[in-house]
C-alpha cells in the first residue's frame, strides 16, 4: 500500500479555514476581526488595497465595513488610487459571483461572502488589478466560503455582545438605584470617618430614626467593641441620650452607669435634627484617654449633620417618587384590565392566587410581598401593545415592555424578572425569550400558574366547569409547562377553607 499525503493545495484550505475560524471566535471585535481576514486574503490573492462590504438589515444596500491596505500600497510610484470605490453599493447580482469585475471604472476581484452556501452576506472588492481572470480560482472559492462562515459568526457575535453591553448598563443603573441605601451607608461613613479623623476620637456611631418604628438604629459605626454596641441603648426614654423639641440641638447624656462600665473616656454627641424632630444623632467615642471639645470640632459636626439630614432627604423623596410611579402603574393596569369584560379585576386576581400560592410555599415574606406586586403589575406593559389590522393582539413583547418600566426603580428583582417571565414555560415553549426549567425565576413559575388559573376561572363563569376540572387541566401540564411545587401548593389553598380571595368587580359566584 502506498502512503497517503495530502497535496499542498488540500493542506492550504485547511490552514485557511483554521485562521478565519479563529479570527471569529477570539473576542476582538468585529473590525480587528475583519482586518484579519483581509490580511489572510493577502496570501491567497495578492492587492494592493481590500475592501469589505456586508449587507444591511434591509437587504438594500452593501454597506463598506473595512478597508486593508498592503504594506506597500503608500508607496507614491504607483499612482494607483487605492481608495475604496463606493461607501455603498448596490447589491447588484454580479457581486454574488467570484469574478473580476468593474466598479466606477477599475477592475476588482470579486470575492463574495456567503453563510451556508445560499445566505448572501456581502462582498470583498480586491484592486484595483490590471488582469482580467482569477490566478487561483479554486483557492479563492474556498477563502470565500470560510470567509463567509466566519464572518456570519462576527456579526451574531456582535449582535451578543451589543445585547451583554445593554444589559449590563441596564443592571449597573439598576444596581446603583437600588444601592442608594448603601450608598448613603458609605457617605455617611465617610463624614464619620472624617470627624474621628479631625477630632482625634478613636470610636464613633450614626445611629438614624427607622421610618416605620420610629426608632434610632446604628447606621454606620467604627471601632465599636461588640458588646458596647449590643448593650447600647437608643431609646429616648431611657436610653443613653435624652432629647426633646425644648431642648432643641443639646442632646444630654442621661446613662452614666453605662459609660462608666465600658470605660468611655470621652463622648462627643450631636442631634440631627429636621422641622423639630430627632431623625439621628452622630456621635464619637474615645476609649482610651479624654479628649476636649473644639470650636473647629462643633462646627464639623454641624455641617456633616446637615449633610446626613440632606441624604436622608434626598433618599426619601426617591422613596416617595417609587412609590407613586408603582402606584400609578397599578391604575394603568388596572384600567387596561377594565378594557374587556373579560378582564375587569384580572390583574387583582392573578395577584391574590399568586400571593396565597407563595403563602402557601412558606416563603419569606419580603418575597410575597415581591410576588404580589409583581401580580398587579404583571400585564402593565399590555399598554405598549396596539390591535393590529385584524383585531389581533400581539402580546408577545408585553412581558419585556412590562418589566422595562420599573427595572430602574430600587425595588426586589423578584418583581421586575417575575413580570418578565410569568409566561414563560418549563418546556422552552414559552416567551418572550424561551427559558427552561430552572432558568425561568420562582415568581415567573408561580406568577405563570396563578395566570392560568385566573383566566381558567373566568372561563368557568360561562361554561360552569367544576374547580376540580380545572385542577386536573394545570395538573395535565404538571412539570411540562407550568413548575408541580407551585401546582402542589396552590391545589392545597384551592381544597382548604381559606380559598382565594376574589376581587369585588368579579362576579361572587366565579368560586
Amino acid at each position: 500500500m502506498l502512503p497517503f499525503f495530502k497535496s499542498k493545495k488540500q493542506n492550504r484550505e485547511l490552514e485557511l479555514w483554521h485562521e478565519i475560524g479563529q479570527f471569529a471566535t477570539d473576542g476582538t471585535g468585529s473590525v480587528k476581526a475583519y482586518e484579519n481576514i483581509l490580511t489572510t486574503l493577502q496570501s491567497v490573492q495578492d492587492s494592493r488595497a481590500y475592501h469589505i462590504y456586508l449587507m444591511d438589515a434591509a437587504e438594500t444596500t452593501l454597506n463598506l465595513e473595512n478597508t486593508y491596505l498592503s504594506d506597500d500600497s503608500e508607496s507614491p510610484k504607483t499612482g494607483i488610487d487605492l481608495s475604496a470605490p463606493l461607501l455603498a453599493l448596490k447589491p447588484e447580482a454580479r457581486f454574488q459571483d467570484l469574478a473580476v469585475i468593474t466598479v466606477e471604472g477599475s477592475s476588482f476581484v470579486n470575492i463574495p461572502l456567503f453563510r451556508g452556501e445560499n445566505i448572501y452576506l456581502g462582498t470583498i472588492l480586491c484592486g484595483p488589478v490590471n488582469q482580467q481572470r482569477l490566478f487561483n480560482p479554486e483557492l479563492l472559492q474556498e477563502f470565500s466560503l470560510a470567509a463567509g462562515n466566519a464572518i456570519h459568526i462576527i456579526q451574531q457575535n456582535e449582535v451578543l455582545r451589543e445585547k451583554v453591553a445593554v444589559l449590563e448598563s441596564r443592571n449597573s443603573a439598576r444596581q446603583q438605584l437600588r444601592g442608594s441605601t448603601l450608598e448613603i451607608d458609605n457617605f455617611i461613613n465617610l463624614l464619620l470617618e472624617l470627624a474621628l479623623s479631625a477630632t482625634r476620637h478613636s470610636s464613633g456611631f450614626v445611629a438614624i430614626c427607622d421610618r416605620e418604628t420610629g426608632n434610632l438604629q446604628i447606621k454606620v459605626a467604627q471601632n465599636i467593641k461588640s458588646d458596647f454596641e449590643d448593650q447600647l441603648n437608643l431609646s429616648l426614654e431611657n436610653g443613653l441620650f435624652s432629647w426633646s423639641p425644648e431642648k432643641g440641638e443639646i442632646l444630654m447624656l442621661r446613662d452614666h452607669a453605662f459609660i462608666d462600665r465600658h470605660n468611655v473616656k470621652s463622648i462627643f454627641a450631636m442631634p440631627i435634627i429636621e422641622s423639630q424632630e430627632l431623625i439621628g444623632i452622630f456621635t464619637l467615642l474615645n476609649f482610651d484617654e479624654s479628649v476636649g471639645q473644639s470650636e473647629f470640632g462643633m462646627r464639623m459636626m454641624n455641617t456633616f449633620c446637615d449633610q446626613i439630614k440632606l441624604a436622608l432627604q434626598n433618599s426619601n423623596l426617591f422613596g416617595q417618587f417609587t412609590e407613586r410611579y408603582l402606584g400609578t402603574l397599578k391604575t394603568i393596569s388596572e384600567a387596561y384590565d377594565m378594557l374587556k369584560p373579560e378582564t375587569v379585576g384580572h390583574s387583582q386576581l392573578v395577584a391574590n392566587i399568586a400571593k396565597a400560592t407563595a403563602e402557601r410555599m412558606s416563603l419569606p415574606a419580603e418575597k410575597v410581598k415581591s410576588i404580589y406586586t409583581a401580580g398587579l403589575l404583571h400585564d402593565v406593559g399590555m399598554c405598549g401593545i396596539v390591535e393590529t389590522s385584524s383585531g389581533m393582539v400581539a402580546d408577545f413583547n408585553h412581558p419585556i415592555i412590562g418589566a422595562s418600566m420599573i427595572e430602574m426603580l430600587p425595588i426586589s428583582e423578584d418583581v421586575v424578572e417575575g413580570i418578565r417571565t410569568h409566561h414563560e414555560s418549563l418546556d422552552g415553549w414559552g416567551f418572550p425569550n424561551g427559558l427552561k426549567g430552572e432558568q425561568i425565576p420562582l415568581t415567573g413559575r408561580i406568577l405563570a400558574v396563578a395566570e392560568y388559573y385566573a383566566e381558567a376561572i373566568i372561563r368557568k363563569n360561562d361554561s360552569s366547569t367544576p374547580v376540580e376540572d380545572i385542577i386536573r387541566k394545570i395538573e395535565s401540564h404538571r412539570n411540562v409547562v407550568y413548575d408541580g411545587e407551585v401546582i402542589d401548593a396552590l391545589v392545597s389553598v384551592l381544597r382548604s377553607d381559606e380559598g382565594i380571595a376574589i376581587p369585588e368587580a368579579l362576579n361572587s359566584e366565579l368560586l
